[in-house]
C-alpha cells in the first residue's frame, strides 16, 4: 500500500534486492578462484616460454584483490561523480567483462589453449578488472541501500547485503562443484630441483576447460545485475546533491509516503546548506506543517532587518526567497515564481513583482514555501 503515511514496501524491497545482487557478485567473484586455481596452475605450467612457479601462482590467484583495493579507493569518487546507481552499473560492466575475459583471455590477441607470459598478464588484468568491480560494489551497494531505505529498517536492509556477500561465496562453491562433475583436479608433480610439472595422468579437461567455465559462470549474474539496474532509481540523497529535488521527492514518496518524504527532504536540503542543527529544526517544522498541525515554532526562520525593506516599507518576493536561502540567485527566484512554485501562507504567487509590507511580517510573520518541500517562516525584527 502507498498513501500519504505509508510508502510501498514492495517497491522498496524490489530495488533493495537489485542492489543486494551487487553484494552477491562481490562474494562470487572473490571465491570463484577457489575451485579454479588448480586447473589454472596446471594450464600455465604447460607454458614453454617461462617457468610458472608458486610465487606467480600466488599473485595470479590473488590478483583480483589488487583490483579490490583500486575499486575501494575510487568508490567515493565514482559515487559522487556518477551517482550511486551509475557506479553500480559500472561495477556490473566490470564484473561481466572480467568473467568473459577470464573465461577466454586469448580473445583477439592469442592462440586458444597456448599459455605464455603475455597470456598470463592478460588473464591477471581481467581479474584485476573484476576486482575493481568488487571494490566498487563493496562500498556503493550498502551506500545505495542506506540512502534508499527508511531509517527504521535501514540497518536490517544493509545487513542483507552482508548476507548476500557470504551467500555469493557459498553459491560459487556449489557452481564450481557442479562444473567439475565427474572430472578431477590435475595432478602436479614436483621434481627434486623443485620444478613443477603436470602429471601425464591428469584430467586434461580440468587443465584446458574446467577453470574457464568457473570464471565464465559469473557472466550470468553480472548480466542480470546490470539489466535490473535499468529499473531502479537514483538515490534521493544523490538527487538532492545534484539539485534534482522533485525527483528526490518522488522516490521518497514511493518509499516513505508523502508526509514522511517531505520531512526527510526538508532535513536533507537544509543540512546541505545550513548544517545539521538547522536541518533538525527544518525536519521538525515539516513534521508540524505537513501533518496538518498549526505549530510552526520549530520551522526555519528568517528575520528581516530594517535595511532589507524599501523606503515604502515593503520587500519584493524574490528578495525574500534569496534572504531565506530558498534560492541561490534572484534569477532562480524569478523562475520559481513564474513556474507557480512559490506560496505565502498557502496562497500561490505568480507575480514576479509581488511585494510584502513590513507590517504583514511583524508578529508571527508569514510562511514562505517553494515547491513541495522548501519552507521558511519570514518575519520582521
Amino acid at each position: 500500500m502507498n498513501d500519504a503515511n505509508n510508502g510501498s514496501k514492495l517497491y522498496l524491497y524490489s530495488i533493495t534486492t537489485v542492489a543486494i545482487l551487487g553484494g552477491l557478485l562481490f562474494g562470487y567473484d572473490t571465491a570463484v578462484i577457489s575451485g579454479a586455481e588448480k586447473g589454472l596452475e596446471a594450464f600455465f605450467l604447460m607454458a614453454t616460454d617461462f617457468q610458472y612457479d608458486k610465487v606467480m601462482h600466488g599473485i595470479t590467484s590473488s590478483s583480483a584483490l589488487i583490483g579490490c583495493v583500486i575499486g575501494g579507493a575510487l568508490s567515493g569518487f565514482f559515487a559522487s561523480r556518477l551517482g550511486r546507481r551509475n557506479s553500480l552499473r559500472l561495477a556490473s560492466v566490470l564484473f561481466f567483462l572480467s568473467a568473459l575475459g577470464s573465461y577466454y583471455p586469448e580473445f583477439l590477441f592469442f592462440n586458444y589453449g597456448e599459455p605464455n607470459m603475455e597470456l598470463l598478464i592478460a588473464f591477471n588484468l581481467y581479474r584485476v578488472l573484476g576486482g575493481i568491480g568488487v571494490g566498487l560494489a563493496s562500498a556503493v551497494c550498502p551506500m545505495y541501500i542506506a540512502e534508499i531505505a527508511p531509517s527504521n529498517i535501514r540497518g536490517t536492509l544493509v545487513s542483507c547485503n552482508q548476507f548476500a556477500i557470504i551467500f555469493g561465496m557459498l553459491v560459487v562453491y556449489f557452481v564450481n562443484f557442479l562444473i567439475m562433475g565427474d572430472h578431477t583436479n590435475p595432478i602436479i608433480d614436483k621434481s627434486a630441483e623443485g620444478i613443477l610439472s603436470v602429471n601425464a595422468a591428469s584430467d586434461m579437461w580440468s587443465v584446458q576447460t574446467g577453470w574457464r567455465y568457473m570464471f565464465g559462470s559469473e557472466a550470468f549474474p553480472a548480466a542480470l545485475f546490470g539489466f535490473l539496474l535499468f529499473f531502479v532509481p537514483k538515490t534521493p540523497r544523490y538527487l538532492v546533491l545534484v539539485h534534482q529535488d522533485e525527483k528526490a521527492y518522488s522516490i521518497l514518496e514511493k518509499v516513505n509516503g508523502a508526509n514522511k518524504a517531505k520531512e526527510i527532504l526538508a532535513y536533507e536540503l537544509t543540512n546541505l546548506v545550513h548544517g545539521e542543527e538547522e536541518a533538525k529544526k527544518a525536519q521538525e517544522g515539516a513534521r508540524a506543517l505537513f501533518a496538518g498541525g498549526a505549530d510552526t515554532a520549530h520551522m526555519p526562520t528568517t528575520e528581516l532587518a530594517d535595511e532589507d525593506f524599501s523606503e515604502e516599507g515593503t520587500i519584493d518576493l524574490i528578495s525574500m526567497l534569496v534572504k531565506a536561502g530558498m534560492v541561490p540567485t534572484r534569477s532562480e527566484g524569478r523562475r520559481a515564481i513564474e513556474q507557480g512554485g512559490v506560496s505565502i501562507d498557502g496562497e500561490k504567487i505568480t507575480d514576479v513583482k509581488y511585494t510584502v509590507a513590513k507590517d504583514a511580517l511583524t508578529g508571527e510573520g508569514v510562511v514562505l514555501k517553494k515547491g513541495k518541500k522548501k519552507f521558511n517562516k519570514v518575519l520582521a525584527k
